[in-house]
């Protein structure tokens, strides 16, 4: 090698020098990124530099007065041993940290040994002797503490798969339905999968024990062949998803990072999942092998090209970054901007990500940057929300405060003299700025509930309630008391209450806060006459939603409500549905299938019901809005 020859010519000394003496060196020359070279890397960035005739003559001169060598050596020494005792790859450098070790304490003892014989008086407390001592005790420490926990570690997974194990001995013959028994099990074998290893002693006993007691509950499952059918299904399903994975990473631009996940897939294919049936087995496994040999394929071609990929993947990630730094440059100025901007800065730190591998030399500052660009885009998108915070909170001070005053002016007994004010704080209240919509749509109807009182009184002539509407109020009650429906009244009982309604309604002005007193009464008076007649449900609700279609509140409420339940019922639905997914085709007579299949059609029937009451209440929360708008109009 043209090196070698360049190494012997100019100085044959600097190949018998350790690795850790040529990392001295390289650091007094001021060489960076020389920590994970190899000797012969490190030895051609030696010769490279520009004081490499003078460092090389420097070394030969601490070679004849090893005084010197001693003291420079210790000290850089114990900075590299200092370094990679606190790094937190201390335990991958375990190796290059016991050699300095071994090597000062040999330095430490040869140099006390000779100054002793010479009869030269010697500080062996000196702080750089003290210094070794105490970062070779930390060392043993870290160790000893690091490998007592890994110990606790495995001990308590040893504990855990130990459990699993039993649990697993206590579901064969278990008197429990089989598809409870099966589920258990695969949740057992998750968690028996998701634990680290044991003990060494003890990991290949536990093993051992695992797979001979699972095999025992294949046998017992086996008995049933329904059962042995749905596992064969399950593990089919669950290979089909390992090979679309597989077939996925086939089209990863990232070869070495595919072939990692790939060898992931081969161990779960291997010894996580069960049999599938026979006719299925070559096929299934032809189709992952296939996806397996183009990934392989693909990281040999990188192996080969790793020098033009990585230059090309470089290429890519300065472009990406430059994206990044645009973004970081534009700063949006709004909420809904911003948004926009995070979406496409998430994008492109995704794209960064999946970009393949860059040469070492590189990598370190390409990843810097994009670390830095993120941390600046984060740090302006955390200071726009807390400006945005500390807006939104004046904002909703500035609504509460027009809201009080429109309050105060309803309780004034000139409050007619106010009419100019009161258009005034519609106008700043619309003037406003954003603030989330869960806030406003409560302060909005707050306002808007006040400000039309004011309007109403103001177009109405109604001031306070007074003793003539508490005489219409209790008459209304009472007619409602006295209120009686019999079979042959009517053929139609939606109808017949309808008109009652009407007529108790009537044409009086009444406050709303009275009339939901009445609709409840109404309602309760509706539900007592019918309970023993021939009046289905659909028709109560008909005639419920008719007394309440003009009361928006109302209406909205038992909207909430109704969602609510259909909610749950969907949920239940899914559940029955996906444990159907674990009967065959020959199941069909199996009584609990019958049973999930007769609670999935009265389930189903029920949604439908909430779904026509939704509707309906929607519909006439339309309405309800569109003549509120208008008469916000008229006032």
């Amino acid at each position: 090698m043209k090196n070698i020859e360049t190494i012997n010519n100019k100085n044959i000394d600097i190949l018998s020098m350790k690795l850790v003496d040529l990392k001295i060196l390289a650091k007094s020359l001021k060489i960076s990124n020389f920590s994970k070279k190899r000797k012969s890397e490190l030895i051609d960035l030696i010769l490279k530099t520009k004081k490499e005739k003078d460092k090389l003559k420097d070394v030969k001169k601490t070679n004849k007065k090893p005084k010197k060598e001693f003291e420079i050596n210790n000290s850089q020494l114990l900075e590299i041993l200092n370094e990679n005792i606190f790094s937190t790859k201390w335990f991958s450098k375990r190796n290059e940290i016991e050699k300095i070790i071994i090597e000062l304490e040999n330095i430490y003892s040869n140099i006390s040994t000779n100054k002793t014989l010479e009869n030269n008086y010697i500080d062996l407390k000196s702080n750089e002797k003290k210094e070794f001592y105490d970062l070779k005790n930390k060392y043993k420490k870290k160790k000893r503490v690091y490998y007592k926990e890994l110990d606790d570690s495995k001990t308590e997974n040893g504990e855990i798969k130990k459990d699993v194990i039993e649990k697993i001995k206590s579901l064969i013959g278990a008197n429990e339905s089989i598809n409870t028994i099966y589920k258990k099990f695969k949740d057992l074998q998750n968690k028996w999968h998701e634990t680290g290893p044991a003990l060494r002693k003890d990991n290949n006993n536990l093993w051992e024990t695992y797979k001979h007691h699972v095999e025992r509950f294949y046998d017992f499952l086996h008995i049933n062949r329904e059962l042995r059918n749905i596992d064969y299904e399950n593990n089919y399903n669950e290979k089909i998803k390992i090979i679309k994975k597989a077939e996925i990473l086939s089209e990863y631009s990232d070869a070495i990072k595919a072939a990692k996940e790939l060898n992931s897939l081969h161990l779960l294919w291997k010894n996580d999942l069960g049999p599938v049936a026979p006719q299925h087995r070559e096929i299934l496994w032809k189709r992952f092998q296939k996806a397996s040999k183009i990934i392989h394929s693909k990281r040999q071609d990188f192996q080969k090209n790793i020098d033009g990929i990585q230059i090309s993947n470089l290429e890519k990630k300065n472009s990406i970054l430059q994206d990044m730094e645009n973004l970081l440059k534009n700063s949006p100025s709004n909420h809904h901007d911003w948004q926009k901007s995070i979406k496409n800065f998430i994008k492109l730190r995704e794209d960064y990500k999946n970009t393949g591998s860059v040469s070492k030399n590189e990598s370190k500052k390409n990843w810097n940057l994009f670390r830095n660009i993120g941390k600046e885009y984060n740090h302006q998108k955390n200071q726009f929300y807390k400006d945005q915070k500390i807006n939104q909170k004046k904002n909703i001070e500035n609504f509460r405060l027009l809201i009080n005053e429109v309050d105060e002016i309803n309780k004034k007994d000139d409050w007619k003299k106010y009419l100019n004010r009161m258009k005034s704080i519609q106008n700043e209240f619309n003037s406003i700025g954003f603030v989330p919509v869960k806030i406003s749509k409560n302060i909005r109807r707050d306002f808007i509930k006040k400000t039309n009182f004011y309007f109403k009184r103001l177009k109405g002539g109604i001031e306070h309630k007074n003793k003539v509407d508490e005489k219409i109020f209790q008459n209304k009650m009472d007619v409602i008391s006295l209120l009686t429906y019999t079979k042959n009244k009517t053929k139609d009982p939606n109808e017949f209450f309808i008109n009652e309604w009407e007529k108790i309604l009537g044409n009086d002005d009444i406050d709303n806060l009275s009339k939901n007193k009445i609709i409840e009464e109404f309602l309760k008076k509706v539900s007592f006459l019918t309970k023993s007649k021939e009046v289905n449900e659909n028709m109560l609700f008909e005639i419920e939603s008719n007394c309440i279609k003009d009361n928006f509140n109302e209406l909205k409420t038992r909207v909430n409500q109704y969602k609510k339940r259909q909610e749950l019922l969907i949920s239940e639905i899914n559940q029955l549905e996906n444990n159907l997914d674990f009967f065959s085709k020959s199941s069909n007579k199996s009584p609990i299938l019958k049973d999930v299949t007769r609670k999935l059609v009265n389930l189903n029937d029920k949604s439908d019901k909430l779904k026509y009451k939704i509707d309906k209440l929607n519909s006439l929360i339309k309405n309800s809005s569109s003549e509120k708008d208008l008469n916000d109009k008229i006032i």
